[in-house]
């Protein structure tokens, strides 16, 4: 972290991204992240994830391991509601509310 000092405020801020939060190098102790979750004790936890296979296996067995439902987006899918959002903007008389 380092501190902006500007006229009569001090601001903490990562050197790296210039935001408050601390860039962490590396891969997160998913563990660790998975336990903060659960215990909050929120109700049902489901992870959506879009990546890489290979990290998707790791967080999807994080995911049975505690019990949490694990949803992967993919390329089909995304392409799918791109060309459904696509029909709905190109209609002459759209009605936004109906898109939200």
């Amino acid at each position: 972290m380092v501190t902006y000092t500007s006229g009569n405020f001090k601001e903490k801020r990562d050197l790296i991204t210039g935001l408050k939060t601390r860039t962490n190098a590396g891969r997160p102790n998913w563990d660790k992240v998975f336990k903060q979750i659960l215990d909050q004790k929120k109700g049902k936890v489901t992870v959506f994830y879009c990546g890489p296979p290979q990290l998707a296996r790791i967080i999807r067995m994080r995911c049975d391991q505690y019990g949490f439902s694990f949803r992967k987006e993919n390329l089909k899918n995304l392409l799918a509601l791109n060309k459904q959002y696509t029909k709905i903007f190109n209609r002459k008389e759209t009605n936004l509310s109906t898109v939200y």
